[in-house]
């Protein structure tokens, strides 16, 4: 393959020098301005010609006289190796990349053009904290009509507020007489199985309840064993249900414990057959309680899919887990409005049991923006 750099005053004007030097079966792989050391601007093409498929017309070239408009300038060169095309290439992408990111940022912030500076400010900490675009527009309305909007700090707390007002906490697990089975679901990925692992620790040591951890999750490879592991370090009851049967049969024997918590098998909310999995093993144990697990790291239109296909389950609450790895709680905040479904429990890491806390408005709000 041949290739070959022209510079030309236009790009019409390369294209006839490509044609003529290289002939029409040349390929321009890539254009760009180009500034010689004068100061005048050029057109700069990298172009191509396969060897094989033009051997005729290139013995022809060879003889022909080559142009160069532009014989004493630095840029101009009629050999052309493949590395400094590479590295064309590379920086024509680079700049491409830029302006697509330059293009993105300016349509999410589209509005903020017609919004006064400290309004403007608060509307990309909510965007950029996951808060949908619906809901921070509404959030700017509000805080505008209060006429808050030349206060940076008090637009801010407002906003705070506002989200804060838009969800609901639902009390945490309490000691009962009565025997309480607790069922944990959520997509595949979710933190799951270490919040139930934390939450029944949280239980047996500060509640002094017995507990009893019962998986359900037989899909997983290796799911059943590492939940033995983790019941087994904590020093608490472990059983494994590999059906539907075998779990009702648990909960009708294991009269002896406060609490049974049930780790069910997570799974893909676009799969029916998962789901109707699960409908199973949800009927065999009646649970008390709910909990749908929910990762801080998820969009907020996948937040929204996730708790419309477990709707099906009658949740009653929600856990936050990997609040420590999210950009801020918009998202959460933005899905849980629309479906009203409130908070129980935030996870904030890997550490067990600490990385666990009760949900609250405080907690909420040091988590909730990216300021």
């Amino acid at each position: 393959m041949r290739i070959k750099k022209i510079i030309a005053n236009t790009v019409k004007e390369g294209r006839e020098i490509i044609e003529r030097d290289l002939g029409k079966d040349a390929i321009i792989l890539s254009s760009r301005k180009a500034k010689l050391p004068n100061g005048n601007v050029v057109i700069e093409l990298v172009a191509a010609l396969d060897d094989k498929a033009n051997i005729k017309e290139q013995s022809t070239m060879q003889n022909t006289r080559k142009v160069n408009l532009y014989e004493n300038s630095s840029l101009l060169s009629n050999s052309f190796d493949f590395k400094e095309l590479v590295l064309s290439l590379k920086s024509d992408i680079s700049n491409l990349s830029n302006t697509l990111e330059t293009l993105s940022e300016n349509f999410k912030y589209r509005y903020t053009g017609t919004m006064p500076k400290q309004l403007a400010q608060i509307y990309k900490i909510l965007r950029n904290s996951g808060v949908s675009e619906e809901f921070a527009l509404n959030i700017i309305g509000r805080i505008s009509a209060k006429g808050l909007f030349l206060d940076y700090k008090k637009s801010l707390n407002e906003a705070q507020k506002i989200l804060l007002n838009s969800v609901s906490f639902a009390n945490p697990i309490m000691q009962s007489p009565m025997r309480q089975i607790i069922a944990f679901y959520g997509a595949t990925g979710c933190g799951k199985t270490i919040s139930l692992v934390k939450l029944a620790i949280i239980c047996k040591l500060i509640y002094k309840q017995n507990v009893l951890i019962v998986s359900a999750d037989t899909h997983k490879i290796g799911g059943v064993e590492q939940l033995q592991t983790l019941a087994s370090i904590s020093g608490i009851s472990f059983k494994a249900a590999y059906n539907a049967t075998e779990l009702k049969n648990i909960i009708v024997q294991e009269k002896n414990y406060n609490i049974i918590m049930v780790d069910t098998t997570g799974c893909n909310p676009n799969k029916q057959n998962d789901l109707d999995f699960l409908v199973e093993y949800h009927k065999s144990m009646v649970p008390d309680l709910r909990f749908l697990v929910l990762s801080a790291t998820t969009s907020k239109n996948s937040l929204l899919n996730i708790i419309d296909k477990f709707r099906l389950f009658d949740i009653n609450s929600t856990i936050i887990t990997k609040v420590d790895e999210a950009t801020g709680l918009g998202n959460i905040i933005s899905a849980l409005e629309i479906k009203k479904l409130p908070i129980s429990y935030f996870a904030t890491g890997q550490s067990i049991p600490e990385d666990f806390e009760l949900a609250t408005s405080d907690k909420l709000l040091d988590y909730l923006l990216m300021v």
